[in-house]
């Protein structure tokens, strides 16, 4: 591989790319996600149900061109349902679905940071060498929230505002859910 490449880690699943998708349809919306919620459900009742799901993701992604072919886009409709309904009540409602947003931003962030990880490991390193301040070899939440706001206030010569949450960063990036970054 040459020097400064990037690298794509893992193949993306169809499942987990539509998840994707739907984070990035949801940032179109200039008011913001409850907006895009609210678009789903077409019949204005408060919670989207399976129809007026599978009917936004024939309109909005159906005809993509970068997207992995979907052998069975039916079954694939029917699991991010599921993944998003979390209460198993056969809807979705608004808090499950700005829970689904925030934990597949997660998910999406930690991806690629993985891969940036395997494409330039030398400067991660150096990267990683910074945010562990005790040198254990491992980050742990207190560290990466720390060295990222000490990286904005150099970057941007201010102090992170307040809603700047690493945390949410950090989980997209603690794969086995122990509350610390393994070592690079």
């Amino acid at each position: 591989m040459p020097a400064g490449a990037f690298v794509q880690s893992e193949p993306i699943s169809v499942v987990d790319q539509l998840c994707y998708d739907i984070v990035d349809y949801a940032a179109r919306f200039p008011l913001g996600l409850y907006h895009a919620f609210v678009a789903l459900d077409e019949d204005g009742s408060g919670e989207v149900d399976p129809e007026e799901f599978a009917v936004f993701i024939m309109q909005e992604f159906s005809q993509s061109a970068d997207r992995e072919v979907d052998d069975n886009p039916a079954q694939t409709q029917a699991e991010i349902f599921r993944l998003i309904d979390t209460d198993g009540s056969g809807t979705l409602s608004w808090p499950e679905f700005e829970a689904f947003i925030e934990a597949t931003k997660a998910k999406k962030t930690g991806m690629l940071l993985r891969n940036i990880f395997i494409s330039y490991p030398e400067m991660v390193r150096k990267a990683w060498d910074k945010l562990d301040f005790n040198g254990d070899d491992e980050v742990s939440v207190v560290e990466f929230n720390a060295g990222l706001r000490r990286l904005f206030a150099t970057l941007f010569h201010t102090s992170a505002p307040e809603e700047f949450d690493a945390c949410k960063l950090f989980k997209g990036m603690d794969t086995n859910h122990d509350s610390k970054v393994d070592t690079v």
